[in-house]
């Protein structure tokens, strides 16, 4: 066990951090951040969309019709 620990999830689970702390710093540039913007509104959304409200799905839809 303690091989497999030191072969197999040290090393992936640094690069991984290394990975994600990456990620995050780019997010502060801003054209990173309008891209991932874009992204998600083309690709993320709609498919959240046709997902929600689905049984075992976490995320539900609520619709506005506007004021009354």
């Amino acid at each position: 066990m303690k091989r497999f620990v030191l072969r197999v999830i040290l090393p992936y689970g640094t690069l991984l951090l290394v990975l994600v702390v990456a990620f995050f710093h780019l997010q502060v540039i801003e054209s990173v951040t309008d891209a991932t913007r874009a992204l998600n509104k083309r690709l993320g959304n709609p498919a959240m969309m046709k997902l929600a409200g689905r049984r075992y799905w976490f995320a539900g839809v609520i619709r506005h019709i506007g004021r009354r």
